[in-house]
């Protein structure tokens, strides 16, 4: 199974220092929240890995690239233009492979028991799987509203770090989830244009990971609560 990090957006929110670095470029106690990332889905056996990036940022990945240890192996996927969270993995459709795959965002910080969403995944073979995670920093993210297993509504909400189970991946992916793609849009989102449709056929699911942690580093709030926390 490969992992596909999503590593494109634009970071308006942690303006002016995206300015100089791309968002999942920022570090977490002197090494950067993507490294964090990989290594994370490392430990689980993933050693094979795409990164889609934005094209302004290719240099300052490939000096981040020639400089990391340990880290597999790793593809650059360049998106010359903003496609969104879905039309992006566009880019990584042939390199997949007709495999199942992740799908996991370089901004933000995860630990679970992968291993677990993992195996519930291959028992039910959704066309995605998510994990539900405790998340530790404020914002606005997305809220399963769930039939047993199913999930059968998707929301967006704003949070206050506590006790809250939100969906911000690392998702689990089955290559039909392109039989949902819409190629005359240019512009897709997962959460907002695919995830309706998997909800609709009863092929999104998801589990409920209570000993987790989900830090979003996308603000300079959040940010620096991470740097204290993690």
């Amino acid at each position: 199974m490969k992992i596909v990090i999503l590593a494109g957006g634009e970071g308006t929110r942690l303006y002016p220092i995206t300015y100089e670095i791309p968002k999942p470029l920022i570090t977490i106690k002197k090494k950067p929240v993507i490294d964090y990332v990989i290594d994370f889905l490392a430990h689980y056996g993933f050693s094979e890995i795409g990164v889609i990036i934005n094209a302004k940022h290719k240099i300052d990945f490939d000096l981040w690239e020639e400089k990391r240890i340990g880290s597999g192996m790793i593809h650059l996927f360049v998106e010359d233009k903003p496609a969104g969270t879905f039309g992006c993995l566009r880019l990584v459709k042939n390199w997949i492979n007709n495999e199942s795959f992740v799908v996991a965002n370089g901004d933000c910080l995860v630990d679970c028991n992968f291993d677990e969403v993992i195996e519930f995944h291959n028992a039910h073979r959704p066309v995605v799987t998510a994990p539900l995670l405790k998340v530790n920093t404020s914002g606005n993210y997305g809220i399963y509203v769930m039939d047993g297993i199913y999930v059968k509504q998707f929301l967006r909400k704003e949070i206050v770090a506590g006790n809250e189970f939100i969906g911000g991946g690392p998702y689990i992916c089955e290559p039909t989830i392109f039989d949902y793609d819409e190629p005359m849009k240019e512009f897709l989102n997962i959460e907002a244009d695919i995830f309706p449709k998997l909800i609709k056929n009863k092929q999104i699911i998801a589990i409920l990971e209570k000993k987790s942690r989900f830090f979003d580093c996308g603000t300079l709030e959040n940010w620096g609560k991470a740097i204290k926390e993690w």
